[in-house]
Formats: C-alpha cells, sequence, structure tokens
C-alpha cells in the first residue's frame, strides 16, 4: 500500500495492544 489509511490502521492497531 503506501496509503495514509494504511499506515493509520496501523497506528490504530498498535495502540489497541
Amino acid at each position: 500500500g503506501g496509503s495514509s489509511v494504511e499506515k493509520n490502521l496501523k497506528d490504530f492497531e498498535a495502540l489497541l495492544e
């Protein structure tokens, strides 16, 4: 990917952990 949305999802999932 490379879209900001994909990066935001990864950052969001990291926060859930």
